[in-house]
């Protein structure tokens, strides 16, 4: 069993100028080694409640399963977050996969999880404890830091805990909610930043509808 973490490869980001403002062109997928499925993870705070949400695909982005809930009783994001990924890597252990790579953007709790960072409470502690039994599990691990940008699926399953009541599970097809975001890590989305003005997002839609359908169907 290894468990690393490291930041390669890089979520690609092109920056195109013009006389506008700024056209970014993002890709969050960067495929796992042979064999080995990704999980992401995060967690979402709004109007004190908290919600978490994973989200689980194979080494080719096919998606497997996926996960959002808000948490009771609980009113911080790492309790949360920590949460979430326990119960995202043992539905990767049930799923029989002995190769993982694991993301998320919250620096704390990968801290925790890596030994980096005491926990703060017992309660966190017991959490941490949980996560790292989980991952010793594993064959090999590969935990990767990323930016918001890179971890959009989780964050939007953590949106979408909050506007329902209870956990809510997919398996084998994702959520309408995030099948162009799954879609968009891996062709890429375009974003307009222009000054004064929302960010503008565009796929191209004839690589969306087939993708759409591996991630869907497959």
């Amino acid at each position: 069993m290894a468990i690393y973490v490291d930041f390669n490869p890089q979520p690609y980001q092109k920056v195109y100028f013009h006389q506008y403002g700024e056209r970014i062109h993002l890709i969050s997928w960067t495929p796992p080694p042979s064999d080995a499925w990704k999980l992401n993870f995060a967690s979402i705070t709004t109007y004190g409640m908290v919600g978490g949400g994973f989200v689980l695909r194979d080494q080719f982005a096919f998606f497997k399963s996926a996960f959002a809930s808000a948490f009771e009783r609980m009113n911080q994001a790492v309790e949360v977050e920590l949460n979430t990924l326990q119960l995202g890597l043992s539905d990767a252990l049930e799923n029989g996969t002995d190769y993982l790579e694991v993301e998320g953007h919250s620096a704390e709790t990968i801290q925790l999880i890596t030994s980096q960072l005491a926990p703060t409470s017992p309660y966190v502690e017991f959490l941490v404890d949980k996560c790292i039994i989980l991952l010793s599990s594993f064959k090999w691990v590969k935990i990767h830091p990323v930016s918001e940008f890179a971890n959009e699926g989780a964050l939007m399953l953590s949106r979408m805990a909050l506007k329902h009541i209870g956990p809510r599970y997919w398996d084998g097809k994702p959520p309408l909610d995030i099948s162009q975001i799954l879609m968009e890590d891996v062709v890429g989305r375009w974003v307009d930043r222009r000054s004064n003005d929302d960010e503008i997002i565009e796929v191209d839609d004839l690589i969306g509808t087939f993708l759409f359908y591996h991630l869907s169907y497959y």
